[in-house]
Formats: C-alpha cells, structure tokens, sequence
C-alpha cells in the first residue's frame, strides 16, 4: 500500500495556515521551558491570580491537593499540544487499549500523534476545519450524531448518508456510495464519520469483522475515517478492537472524550490520528482557543494518577454497569407501555433507545409540541437525518440521567400520544 498522500486532504484553510510565532517559541523549548530567561510570552503573573492552591474531593473520600507549583502552572498558558505528563498517561492508555500500529513506529509517514482537546466535539470541528472544502464529498451513517451535521453543513461539503444495521454501516451500502462518488469530476472524497460504540442515536457496536470490512473499503478507495468514540467505555468487556487498533496505513483519526467517565463539564477530549493531520489541527488551535484548559488538564491528570490505569479501567466498568442498568430500566419501562406502539432494540451501550412508532410516520409533531406540553422531552428522529425535511418515525430516547419515575411518567406520556393519535388516524395496533 503506497504511504497516504495527506497534503491531498488538507483544505485550503489548513494549507494557508502558518504557526503562530509565540506559540512556536513555547513548543520549541519543550520541556525545558523553565531554564529559559522568558521574555517572550506577554504571560500573566500568578503573583496576581487569587487562587493559590488547588484541592478536589472525590467520591471515595479521597483528597487530591494540588500545590503552589502545579496550581501556578494550572492557572497559566499551556503548550497547545496538551500537558507532557498528561499525554505521557494518555499515550500509555491508548497502547494498553488499542495498541495502533503507527504509535511505535517512528519512520510511519502516518506516525501517531496527539492533541488535548476542550471536549471531542472541538476536536471534530478542528478536524472539519483542516480537511474540508466546499464540495468535497463525506460519508456519513444514516442516522447520524446531529452535532457532527451541525458542525459539518456549514463548510458547504457534501454529506453522503450510509445505512447502518445492528452490527454497524452495511458494507455493501458503503461499497456502491464509493464507487459512485469516485467518478464525480472535482469532488474529493475526505473521510467517512462513525460512531462505533453506543452509536448515537442507534446505540448499536460495530463488530470487528465489520469494521475490517469498512476499513479495507476506505484502503482501496483512500478514504480516512473519523471514529468518534465518545461511548468506548461503555461497553462490556472485551472491547471490540477500535479502527484505530487497525490502522496499519494511518488513515484513522479518533476522538476520545472524558465527559461520559470523569466529567462533561471539565471539557477535555483527546484528538489522536496520522501526525500531519494532527499538526495542522494544532495549528488551527493555535489560533483559536490556544490551548485546553489548563486547570481541565490538572484537574483531569490529578484523578488518572491517582486512579492509575487499572484503578480507571475499574471505574470505567462501573460507570458502564450503572448505565446499564439505566438501559434496563427504559428498556422495561418502554415493554410496559409501548409494547404494539412501537418498537426498538436493545442498545449494547451508550446512552440511548432508537424508538420506531408504529402509528406514524412523522415523529415530529408527537415530540416537539405533544410531549413538550407535557414537560417530557425527547428528541426526533429527524434531528439525526442530512435531510431534515424527510419524515422519520423515529424518536431518540436518553435513559442516562432521568429518574426511574420520570422514565416511567415519559413512557407513559408518549404512550397515550401515540393511542390518541392511532384513534384519530384509525391506525391498528398490535
């Protein structure tokens, strides 16, 4: 397989992009930035912050003091790439998971690198900015993430929607949409946009087998894929081998995010992939939000050291047995009361029910006005599609904060919509 051609990818925002001059010096000196005499960064003082030192409590009882020192360093600028010790932790997370073929070899022209990210969803909008142009081709799954449509839409690209089954996008569907679209006379196919764990709104996992199949479709077409996989650890274990696991070429860019295992509102995400690709999202951070939060970083990388690798994967299958048993519970709630209204499958992980009504074809009007008057929010199966305009029958059901009784009192909401709306239409019911 000849090495990836990335420059081919990158888009004319990416291209034009220079480093920033201030920000270069700082990631020049490395870790030895403390010897330096600084008279470079227009840095504030800490001298001047009133905040001192830093002190978290976790739920154990355990309490992590952070020091003058390591506070001070918090509270300031950070390199753009992420803390050094923190990606230390997190480059040894990601050989212990997912092992990537292009993080050991230093020759790879696809060599792995990384970026901490102010949540996975800014290291998506960074990978839109670097490789997107208007009319360049990107595949999607159908139904899909509406953050990544929201995101994606404006840059003017051409989203292409591939069905998905129970095991992941259908292959077959994925062949005949490659081959149809590389013919087309100026467009660049970019990459195709997954998630493959607790997909979202699906909730289905991706087998290996399929994800091997997806992988060598992109190979022979030269595509690259963007695995957002903010459930990962979700699942049960084992864990299905990543497209990151099987990335011989180095055409796999993935996210990670801590906001479903550590917390939502410290908004750190790690952006690995191909390191061209990763230098010029570096670049376009370096001109946006500089760097991510540096008390983020502390906070987060003073809770992975304390846990260490064992201790978070221990807290991980935690995590993933308490929204399990929140799937069990919608999964009863919505036998109780929708049983001959609707139907669905199980998710394996994640956070979500993908509901199908039976007694309409338009979920929208159901959601957004009946349910809504009655204090219950859910989501339309619409919000998941390119074209927002098509009918969907689908509703997207999040069982991962609601209360047992507030599931129970929605269930029992949308049931007495869709009866009501069956007598009106005099649709049969199971």
């Amino acid at each position: 397989m000849a090495a990836i051609n990335y420059s081919a990818f990158f888009s004319k925002t990416a291209k034009a992009r220079k480093e920033s001059p201030l920000r270069q010096l700082w990631e020049d000196a490395g870790e030895d930035i403390g010897s330096y005499i600084n008279l470079a960064g227009g840095m504030p003082h800490e001298d001047t912050f009133p905040i001192k030192t830093m002190c978290l409590k976790l739920t154990d009882g355990t309490v992590l003091e952070m020091d003058k020192e390591t506070t001070s360093e918090a509270l300031q600028y950070g390199r753009t790439p992420g803390h050094f010790e923190l990606l230390r932790w997190l480059t040894k997370l990601l050989k212990i998971v997912h092992n990537p073929p292009t993080l050991q070899d230093k020759s790879h022209p696809g060599q792995l690198d990384m970026l901490m990210t102010n949540g996975a969803q800014d290291g998506m909008y960074k990978i839109l900015e670097t490789l997107v142009d208007e009319g360049d081709i990107v595949f999607v799954e159908s139904p899909t993430y509406p953050g990544f449509l929201a995101a994606a839409l404006p840059h003017g690209c051409q989203l292409v929607p591939i069905e998905t089954d129970e095991n992941g996008l259908i292959p077959e569907e994925f062949s005949r949409a490659l081959k149809d679209h590389s013919t087309n006379s100026g467009k660049k196919m970019k990459f195709l946009y997954c998630v493959p764990n607790g997909g979202n709104p699906t909730g289905i996992c991706y087998t290996e087998d399929r994800k091997r199949l997806i992988y060598g479709l992109a190979r022979e077409y030269d595509l690259l894929i963007l695995e957002d996989d903010a459930y990962f650890f979700l699942e049960s274990k084992p864990y299905t081998k990543s497209f990151l696991s099987l990335d011989t070429d180095g055409r796999v860019i993935r996210l990670d995010t801590f906001s479903k295992t550590i917390s939502a509102g410290i908004r750190t995400g790690l952006l690995s992939g191909p390191k061209p690709i990763v230098e010029k999202a570096i670049l376009a951070m370096q001109t946006s939000s500089q760097n991510c939060s540096g008390v983020s970083q502390a906070i987060l990388l003073a809770v992975l050291q304390h846990m260490g690798h064992d201790g978070f994967f221990a807290h991980c299958e935690k995590v993933a047995e308490y929204y399990r048993r929140k799937r069990d519970l919608c999964v009863n709630f919505a036998e109780k009361h929708l049983k001959g209204l609707a139907e669905w499958n199980v998710p394996s992980g994640g956070m979500f029910l993908w509901i199908r009504v039976k007694v309409t074809n338009d979920s929208c009007s159901i959601v957004t006005e009946k349910l809504r008057n009655r204090k219950v929010l859910m989501v339309p199966g619409i919000s998941f599609k390119i074209n927002s305009t098509i009918p969907s029958a689908h509703i997207r059901v999040a069982y991962s904060y609601a209360s047992e009784e507030q599931m129970d009192k929605a269930f029992r909401a949308l049931a007495e919509e869709l009866r009501t709306l069956a007598t009106k239409v005099g649709t049969p019911q199971d």
